[in-house]
């Protein structure tokens, strides 16, 4: 056989999965759990709730796996769940301590195939084949926030912990809004998840069974995380959780509570920032300061103001999203103000407690052309947001002529 004829060396398949066996932590059983290798993919398309929406793929043959799927292992004896660093025996001591107060009561629970930890573990145990399923997924994600809701005071609970779980959990709804209406996760003999999960309410006081209601629990948690970061002076970590805060309000349509949110960060970037100038300056004067810590501050300096900046932008943002929101009913009370003058009108909105972005672009909006004493009608929101769109497309096509005739000056020059 020539060269040219020699075969093909068939390609060897690669095997996204790892199998690993783990002795669970609180009934210590040997279980099997799956992850997926984190070598085969990144994420390159991140929501501002830190939620992926696109991976890139080594191989585009696994682009339909969720990694977050895997991030709750699932012991199939006791039903404990967690992620799975806990499984491999990374275990926070204080996390620790707390399941071997609950172990006994757990295990006791899941012994009883009427209980609620039971009913779900079960029907998470059915659903355990690989790829995990949407389905799957939720219901292991709902155990691990039940180990601390269910087993747990609320004085004993980890936010931290507890506020990621639901969090994920939120992923996950949002992930099966998108899922095909063909497409089930539902074993044979069992109710889908949907109905399984509206019955258990009935057991668990708050159980979140919609994207939303996951969301408000992860509010919730991490409002707690945030108080104990204030109290450990520890500004980055503040910074970071109120920026999570204000974009899951945002997912929730809170704009007020979002907006204070952005008051906070600004007023605090703002006041750190200058207190590590301040200590700049001073080393930079008394000369008592090294050259690690001068590219320390100035790089904490530098992340401050980047934080400002986007603070400042999102502030801008959501003072547009509430115009837009508000702007029918303004656009309703300012027309019933005679004459319907600026100043009038400003008054009038601001009486109706309207939020001041909206008094005051209104407002701005009823200022009469010169000649004509005062407006007798104001743009529907679709004609306002015509004219919006018009205009962008006018600057968009100035700005392109701009940065033509910029080039065509550069080159003559």
């Amino acid at each position: 056989m020539s060269k040219d004829q020699q075969p093909e060396t068939p390609q060897r398949r690669v095997n996204p999965y790892v199998e690993v066996k783990v002795i669970c932590p609180v009934c210590e059983q040997e279980s099997t759990q799956v992850y997926v290798k984190s070598k085969l993919y990144q994420p390159i398309d991140i929501e501002k709730d830190h939620h992926v929406l696109t991976y890139r793929w080594t191989n585009e043959e696994f682009s339909a796996i969720k990694p977050e799927n895997f991030f709750i292992w699932h012991c199939p004896h006791c039903h404990f769940s967690d992620e799975n660093q806990v499984f491999r025996g990374n275990i926070d001591t204080i996390w620790k301590g707390k399941l071997e107060l609950m172990s006994f009561k757990l295990i006791k629970e899941s012994e009883k195939p009427e209980s609620l930890f039971s009913k779900i573990g079960n029907q998470a145990t059915a659903l355990s084949e690989i790829p995990i399923s949407n389905g799957a997924a939720i219901l292991t994600h709902l155990l691990a926030c039940y180990v601390q809701e269910g087993f747990l005071s609320p004085n004993n609970r980890m936010p931290g912990k507890l506020a990621k779980f639901f969090l994920r959990l939120a992923w996950l709804y949002r992930e099966r809004k998108t899922l095909s209406a063909t497409s089930t996760d539902t074993p044979d003999g069992y109710l889908s998840l949907e109905d399984f999960l509206k019955v258990q309410q009935q057991s668990w006081e708050g159980l979140p069974i919609t994207e939303e209601e996951a969301i408000k629990k992860a509010i919730e948690q991490y409002t707690i995380v945030l108080d104990h970061a204030g109290k450990e002076d520890n500004t980055k970590k503040e910074i970071t959780l109120m920026f999570l805060l204000l974009n899951l309000n945002l997912k929730l349509g809170e704009m007020d509570t979002a907006f204070a949110y952005v008051r906070s960060i600004f007023s605090t970037a703002m006041k750190t920032r200058q207190a590590y100038k301040n200590t700049l300056d001073k080393g930079m004067q008394t000369g008592k300061i090294s050259t690690q810590q001068i590219e320390q501050l100035k790089g904490l300096i530098t992340w401050l103001s980047n934080v400002i900046e986007e603070a400042s932008a999102t502030g801008d943002e959501i003072n547009e999203e509430i115009f837009w929101i508000e702007y029918e009913q303004a656009r309703d009370a300012a027309l019933k103000v005679e004459p319907m003058l600026p100043k009038k009108v400003l008054e009038a909105l601001r009486k109706a407690e309207f939020h001041e972005i909206t008094c005051r672009k209104v407002a701005s909006i009823c200022k009469p052309p010169k000649g004509v004493k005062a407006l007798q009608n104001l743009p529907t929101l679709e004609e306002l947001k015509g004219a919006e769109t018009e205009s962008d497309s006018a600057d968009g096509e100035q700005n392109e002529d701009t940065e033509a005739q910029s080039e065509q000056d550069v080159g003559e020059q």
